[in-house]
């Protein structure tokens, strides 16, 4: 199996441990089919666009403005949707961080619900998306994931952050006012800026840790056409990585997964290398 491009270490030594849940039965999108795919998708463009390869020269590997990336990284491969609860519960207990690449976004509850019963004290989530995923009702389903988040008892939703909304629907918008989860929308970005942004999305978490979920629906089809449910007028792919590296160096992370891409819609690889970016910074911005 190839690995991601930062897989560098055994699972003993490492401090992030990367794995896929090649998995799309929680999505009712009409683009569904292919989202399953995605994880591969990622390592393989990882290894494609982030690695220079040369006849008879040894591969160099990308690092990022931050500089070297040193910490030690285990790709593990791919997982269940079953195997999530156990998978997730040993990287927590082993003091390790996990960083999931999906799939579609019901994977993230299932996440944040076991890293919650294997830390104690609250923690805040910032969730990247054009949708808030808060129709509740159905279950096990990638538009009721903040729903089941809510149902968790330390994570803190008046910590918690909504990065790039764009595409609510009425029950969203009901929810949202009612749970008082910090919106930031992709207008408010483009006309405050970047560094005011960042500075309000810090001071909403405070002290808390975080735990940060990438919907690549977040950045505009221009930059994310290989999406499940794409829509216009989302973030452009410098303000995605830019503030996924300024709150990751700032707080500290109990995990991570990127979701909602397909290869099927993808072009030139774009939204895959984004993938494979924005993993790159969450791993070197780590503390």
């Amino acid at each position: 199996m190839v690995k991601y491009y930062l897989h560098n270490s055994n699972y003993k030594e490492s401090g992030v441990v990367v794995f896929g849940v090649p998995d799309n039965s929680g999505s009712h999108s009409q683009r569904k089919i292919g989202v399953e795919k995605a994880p591969d998708y990622i390592r393989k463009v990882s290894q494609k666009l982030d690695v220079f390869k040369w006849k008879g020269g040894k591969p160099r590997r990308v690092e990022t403005n931050l500089g070297e990336i040193k910490r030690k990284v285990c790709d593990i491969g791919n997982v269940n949707k079953k195997e999530i609860n156990l998978k997730v519960g040993k990287i927590v207990y082993d003091n390790k961080i996990p960083l999931v690449f999906g799939g579609d976004h019901s994977i993230n509850s299932s996440i944040v619900k076991v890293i919650a019963k294997n830390i104690s004290g609250k923690f805040a989530f910032v969730y990247f998306d054009a949708h808030p995923d808060f129709r509740c009702g159905f279950g096990d389903y990638y538009g009721s994931v903040l729903c089941e988040l809510e149902k968790i008892p330390n994570v803190s939703f008046k910590n918690s952050v909504l990065i790039g909304m764009r595409a609510p629907e009425k029950d969203d918008l009901q929810n949202l006012r009612r749970s008082g989860l910090l919106v930031i929308t992709p207008e408010e970005i483009e006309i405050s800026g970047i560094r005011k942004i960042s500075d309000k999305i810090l001071k909403r978490i405070g002290k808390l840790p975080i735990y940060v979920s990438v919907d690549l629906d977040v950045a505009d089809p221009s930059a994310a056409p290989g999406v499940d449910t794409p829509v216009p007028g989302g973030l452009s792919a410098l303000q995605l990585l830019v503030l996924v590296k300024k709150i990751v160096l700032k707080k500290r992370i109990v995990g991570a997964d990127i979701v909602e891409l397909n290869p099927r819609f993808d072009i030139q690889k774009m939204t895959g290398h984004l993938a494979s970016r924005v993993a790159a910074e969450i791993i070197v911005s780590i503390h």
